[in-house]
C-alpha cells in the first residue's frame, strides 16, 4: 500500500520508526520546515527528518500544503497517509486525496484534551491514565471519527517526557494492530461524543511561571506537566546581587529577565513587554529567573501569604494556597543548577522575600 507519512518531533520519529518494517513503510515523509534552534540559532532539521534520510525515505518540507503539494500528492499514488504531531494544518483539498484517507495518532483519550499539548494537560489535571487515540482526520482539530483506543496508567512521579516515550510506544504498536482491520473493513469508525470534548493550547515559555496562590500538589504536577519544556519557574532579585551590580535591573528591552517562549524569539520587544505587563498585573518583572527543577510538597495548611519564603529544615520552602512547596533542587538564571540549601547559602536573603 503506497502511504505517506506526516509527521515532526521526536514523538513523530518514534511512530515512524514503527512504521519502517511493517507492510505500512512510507515511501514519503512530508514534515516542517527546518528551524532555528540552540545558542547559535543554527538552522536544524527536525527529528523525523533526521531519522527517514537515514533510512533512505524520501523527505519533502513545504511551507504550505497548498495546490501545488496537492497535484503532487496526487502523482505519487497516495493511498493511505498517516499523521502524528504533524504540527501544521492539513487542508480538506489535501485529506480528501488517499483512497483511505489520513489517519492521526493523537495523545490522548479522545474526545478529551483536543488540541497541542493533551499529554502535559492530563498530567496537570491530576488523570490518573491515558493513552493514544488513533482517528481519521477530518478539517477540524482532533474532531474526526474513532477507529482505535487504548488506556495506560499515569504514574505518580511521571513527567510528560515519560508520558511522552509511553503514548509513542503504546499509539505506534495500537497503528500497526488498526491499519490492517481499518483498511479491511473490520472497523466502524464511532463518531466522538463532541459534547463533551476538551482543548488544549501549545505550550509557552511563560506558562511556567508558578502561581502560588494554587495548591501545592498543583505546583507538584505543574513540574511534571512542564518537564522538560517550559519548567517551572519564578523571579528572584537578590538584594546581595544588587549591592553589588547597582545597575543591574533589567531594562524595558532587556530580554534576559524576561519569559520570552523560545520557540517565538524573533517577536518585537514591545509584544514581549505587552506579555509579561499582563502575566504581572501591569508592572514588569524585576530579578532572575528561578528554575525549580525538582521539589516536595509538605502539609495541607492554608497560608494567607502565598509565595512568602519560609526557611524549612537545611533549605527553604514556600508557602502556597494549600501546603508548602519544599525545592530541592533549583538554577538561577547564568548559574549552575544548585540543591536548596546550596542556594541558601549563597542568597540567605531569599527568606526575607515573597516570590512572584
Amino acid at each position: 500500500m503506497h502511504t505517506v507519512f506526516f509527521g515532526t518531533p521526536d514523538f513523530a520519529a518514534i511512530i515512524l520508526k514503527k512504521l519502517i518494517d511493517s507492510p505500512y513503510r512510507p515511501f514519503l515523509v512530508v514534515t516542517a520546515p527546518d528551524k532555528p534552534a540552540g545558542r547559535g540559532n543554527q538552522l536544524t532539521p527536525p527529528p523525523v527528518k533526521v531519522f527517514a534520510q537515514e533510512t533512505g525515505i524520501e523527505v519533502v518540507q513545504p511551507e504550505k500544503l497548498n495546490a501545488a503539494f496537492v497535484e503532487e500528492l496526487k502523482k505519487a499514488g497516495c493511498e493511505l497517509a498517516i499523521v502524528a504531531a504533524y504540527g501544521l494544518i492539513i487542508p480538506q483539498a489535501v485529506l480528501d486525496v488517499p483512497q483511505r484517507g489520513f489517519i492521526n495518532v493523537h495523545g490522548s483519550l479522545l474526545p478529551k484534551y483536543r488540541g497541542a499539548s493533551p499529554i502535559q494537560q492530563a498530567i496537570l489535571d491530576g488523570e490518573k491514565e491515558t493513552g493514544p487515540t488513533i482517528m481519521l482526520m477530518d478539517a477540524q482539530i482532533d474532531h474526526g471519527p474513532i477507529l482505535s483506543q487504548r488506556t495506560f496508567p499515569i504514574a505518580p512521579t511521571d513527567t510528560a517526557e515519560d508520558v511522552f516515550a509511553k503514548m509513542a510506544e503504546s499509539g505506534g504498536e495500537l497503528l500497526l494492530e488498526t491499519i490492517p482491520q481499518w483498511t479491511g473493513g473490520d472497523i466502524v469508525p464511532r463518531e466522538q461524543d463532541h459534547k463533551t470534548a476538551t482543548y488544549t493550547e501549545r505550550l509557552a515559555r511563560e506558562d511556567g511561571h508558578i502561581n502560588w496562590s494554587k495548591p501545592a500538589d498543583h505546583i507538584e504536577r505543574m513540574l511534571r506537566a512542564y518537564t522538560p519544556w517550559p519548567g517551572i519557574f519564578v523571579f528572584f532579585e537578590s538584594s546581595l546581587s544588587r549591592k553589588a551590580s547597582p545597575n543591574t535591573h533589567p531594562s524595558a528591552h532587556d530580554l534576559s529577565a524576561v519569559p520570552v517562549d523560545a520557540q517565538r524569539a524573533g517577536k518585537q520587544t514591545a509584544q514581549v513587554d505587552a506579555r509579561v505587563e499582563s502575566l504581572a498585573g501591569g508592572s514588569k518583572r524585576h530579578g532572575k529567573r528561578l528554575k525549580i527543577l525538582a521539589l516536595a510538597t509538605k502539609g495541607d495548611e492554608a497560608y494567607e501569604e502565598p509565595g512568602k519564603v519560609i526557611a524549612y529544615e537545611k533549605g527553604f520552602a514556600i508557602q502556597t494556597k494549600k501546603g508548602l512547596v519544599v525545592p530541592t533542587l533549583v538554577h538561577l538564571e547564568n548559574k549552575r543548577p544548585q540543591s536548596a540549601e546550596e542556594f541558601l547559602r549563597a542568597y540567605p536573603d531569599i527568606l526575607t522575600v515573597t516570590l512572584q
